[in-house]
């Protein structure tokens, strides 16, 4: 499946994937129904991250070539038959809607769509200077929300997926990751979504370093409730050091908290964002313990500004003029 990438190209990583995959369904090399690659495999033959394939699929699905359903994974759409709208119908609904106007408030139809135009204006100047960060844990969405208030001059707040209600007014921001599941969960806010590639920090090599007292950690350990996450976070770890003298492993169990107990230990066990909320303090402290931390890749972090149409701060957060 996969082709050279051009790493030099301005055309990011994720966005050639697109294009190739595009092409591939259009000459029918790739039919309706087929099946993509898995993620792990995909990343693997392209030579890129987890989060890189995951944000080329959800393009895909995006436009309406891809359908994304776990755990069976992403395939070619079945092309669906084009709705016919009704023109006339249509007519006829905006002729009473103008007719309404001018019998109980006065206004003709030019004057209701000077009226609509002014109130789209000004809901877009105050949405554009807000959003809303879902992430399923509230500490990592706080984390995403302040990477983009130091790059951008926008008010952005953290929203958990599983919390009551919905995210305010404005644009509903959130990882590659969690595409379908917010999709699904606010329907009727699409057009308000945006989604980012992320990535681990890479200062996390450094930090691991430092803890293990050595140049490079020996053995790191990720803990885990959920199989699945665990592959896909090992995959990413293993990409990040590409070092045969590492040996990095996963444990799934409910009880995160237990891989520090006992006397041989890991040089680090990893907790994702979710889990190491909920750890308790004095296990935070821990030596071995180590938070993972995911970071907005920094072309996204640039496109999301410009698609938000947000203007930039400097370098001392201040706004840009």
């Amino acid at each position: 499946m996969a082709r050279r990438l051009d790493r030099d190209s301005p055309v990011p990583l994720y966005h050639q994937i697109v294009e190739t995959l595009r092409y591939r369904i259009a000459t029918g090399q790739l039919r309706p129904g087929d099946a993509l690659p898995p993620l792990r495999d995909a990343a693997t033959r392209w030579g890129v991250n987890l989060h890189t394939v995951r944000r080329a699929y959800a393009d895909l699905a995006a436009a309406g070539l891809a359908v994304i359903r776990r755990p069976q994974g992403a395939s070619v759409a079945k092309t669906a038959p084009a709705r016919r709208l009704s023109v006339s119908g249509l007519a006829a609904f905006l002729a009473d809607i103008v007719q309404a106007a001018r019998t109980r408030f006065g206004v003709d139809a030019r004057g209701l769509a000077e009226l609509l135009a002014r109130e789209r204006m000004g809901n877009e100047s105050v949405a554009s200077s807000r959003g809303s960060f879902v992430e399923c844990s509230l500490m990592q969405a706080e984390d995403y929300a302040r990477q983009i208030e130091r790059r951008w001059n926008v008010e952005v707040s953290a929203h958990c997926l599983d919390a009551a209600g919905e995210p305010p007014a404005g644009p509903i921001l959130s990882t590659y990751f969690h595409f379908n599941d917010v999709r699904r969960r606010w329907p009727r806010r699409r057009a308000d979504m945006r989604f980012v590639a992320v990535a681990l920090d890479p200062t996390l090599t450094e930090a691991l370093a430092r803890r293990s007292g050595r140049s490079k950690p020996a053995r790191l350990v990720l803990a885990e409730t959920n199989a699945d996450r665990a592959r896909d976070a090992v995959a990413d770890l293993m990409s990040l050091f590409h070092s045969k003298d590492v040996s990095i492993g996963a444990r799934v169990t409910r009880r995160p908290g237990e891989l520090l107990e006992g006397k041989k230990l890991p040089d680090a066990v990893l907790f994702a964002p979710r889990l190491w909320s909920k750890l308790d303090e004095s296990l935070r402290s821990h030596p071995a313990a180590v938070q993972l931390r995911y970071v907005i890749e920094p072309t996204a972090l640039s496109a999301l500004g410009s698609e938000c149409g947000w203007s930039a701060r400097d370098r001392m957060g201040s706004r840009v003029v």
